[in-house]
């Protein structure tokens, strides 16, 4: 797993692609909402099961910025099957509650995710897996946690803007080649997964804005 991102994909993140809107995904069959304060991420090599990934497009080092991503899954799940908080597997430096969201008449799990960054930083991170017919993905929206109900207000509008353009799964009436359900520690493990994923996202954009306004301040002190 790569601890940082280059400093020109950060330098694009900044200027580029801001003026997307709807992520139309033909393999996963499936189209979301984003932002337009929201800039892409270019995919990374060494991170296959993270399919697409959006910053906000003016994060400050003291204010880490607001990340939306979704991970493939490689696996199917149930469109009914839940998680109870007596399942979810006690992490050491991450608090993790279960919760229930409403998605097109359907009840679905959303994890929220507490951990400390670096600098004593709270961030919260929101997670829901969506159970398609091909593969199952999953949803991950984070920011800061003093700003939590606007996150959860950005989480809520990439969710509802979820649309499946093929079949839900369904155990009785599968319609995919994948044949392999996730089990409950499955589920947590790749929700867990993208969380750490996420959170790596942000500390190394931080980081890298921080060694860039050190070199702007020292190009202008000379």
């Amino acid at each position: 797993m790569k601890l940082f991102i280059p400093y020109l994909l950060i330098a694009s993140t900044l200027t580029a692609r801001v003026n997307a809107v709807e992520i139309n995904d033909n393999v996963f069959g499936f189209r979301v909402e984003v932002p337009e304060t929201f800039v892409e991420l270019e995919a990374d090599s060494s991170d296959p099961d993270t399919i697409h990934k959006y910053i906000e497009r003016e994060p400050a080092p003291n204010q880490p910025a607001c990340v939306i991503q979704i991970q493939r899954l490689r696996g199917l799940i149930g469109l009914d099957s839940r998680m109870a908080d007596t399942e979810i597997p006690v992490e050491q430096g991450v608090a993790t509650t279960v919760q229930e969201y409403v998605w097109r008449d359907h009840k679905m799990d959303v994890l929220r995710q507490t951990l400390t960054l670096p600098g004593d930083i709270q961030y919260v991170v929101f997670g829901i897996q969506y159970p398609l017919s091909g593969e199952a993905v999953q949803v991950q929206v984070g920011g800061p946690q003093a700003r939590e109900s606007e996150v959860h207000s950005l989480f809520s509008r990439v969710a509802t803007s979820f649309l499946n353009d093929k079949p839900l799964y369904a155990p009785d009436k599968p319609v995919t080649v994948i044949t392999r359900e996730l089990s409950t520690d499955e589920r947590f493990s790749k929700l867990m997964r993208g969380t750490i994923k996420l959170a790596i996202t942000v500390v190394a954009v931080v980081f890298l804005l921080l060694v860039l306004m050190r070199a702007i301040s020292k190009k202008k002190e000379g």
